[in-house]
Formats: structure tokens, sequence, C-alpha cells
């Protein structure tokens, strides 16, 4: 009996162990991390570029420790154009999800000029990784929406 109990205890925290979270998925919080993508040349007009979100440095805001991740193209045709397109100050809360402390829209990495956000407010929350989730939110006068459409765990 006792072996049967071990099984079935084994099997249950076997299961909770692979909870993931929307951090398992983000860039890692970390100052000198960064994620690096290449896009190659578009039919649509856009021209190769390599991407880069990058963590620089940490900030506190209201008290809390933040991440300023830097995110900035590289044009393959004119690399000494590069063109930096957001700071956003991040970090993870409890949960797992990612929250956005400020964001700079002037692009100059200074909280200073920085639009700092409610505590808590989410960024990428644990629901991205449910299939039929949707988030709308606006910027200026468009709207955007995100919307999972499919969910898969192979690599």
């Amino acid at each position: 009996m006792r072996k049967y109990l071990y099984i079935l205890v084994s099997i249950f925290t076997a299961q909770i162990s692979f909870a993931q979270t929307a951090s398992d998925y983000y860039l890692p919080l970390c100052v000198g991390n960064y994620l690096k993508l290449y896009s190659p040349d578009h039919v649509s007009g856009w021209s190769a570029r390599t991407t880069y979100n990058s963590i620089i440095r940490t900030d506190s805001i209201n008290g809390k420790l933040y991440y300023l991740q830097k995110g900035f193209e590289v044009p393959a045709i004119n690399p000494s154009d590069t063109n930096v397109f957001h700071y956003f100050w991040l970090r993870k809360d409890i949960n797992g999800e990612i929250l956005i402390g400020a964001m700079d829209p002037a692009n100059t990495g200074s909280l200073d000029s920085a639009i700092i956000f409610p505590p808590g407010s989410v960024f990428f929350p644990n629901q991205f990784l449910t299939k039929g989730f949707s988030q709308s939110y606006p910027v200026g006068n468009i709207t955007f929406t995100d919307s999972i459409i499919s969910i898969s765990n192979k690599v």
C-alpha cells in the first residue's frame, strides 16, 4: 500500500512541478541577458534586420526593483542606422507574470522621461499560455489585439 501511495504522490508532485508561467517564456530578467532575432528581406517591403531586446540595468519604481529592457533594430543594409524602438521597465511577480512599471516614449532610457504605470500593470500575463485568450490595448488612435490561436509544447 505504501508503494502505491508513493507512486501517486510522485505523479501528483510531477504534475505540479511542470506548471508553466509567462516568465518561463520571456527573456530572463537579469542585467546582461538579451534576445537576438534575425528577419530576412520580405516581399512586403521590410528590409533584412537584426532585432535585439536586452536587459541593460535596474531601477527602483515605487520601491520595487525593475529591469530596463531596451529594444533596438540594426538594418542589414546600413548597420549604422540603428533604431531604438522601446524602453520598458519590467519585473516578474510572485505568480510568474511579467509586469511593466514604466515605458519611455522618447526612447531615451531615462526614468525621468518615462510614463509610470499603476503598480501591478500586467505586460505579459500567464493567460497568454491559454488557447483562446485575447487582449486589446490602445496605442494612440490604434487598438492592438493579441490573440492566442494555438498552443504547442513542441520545440
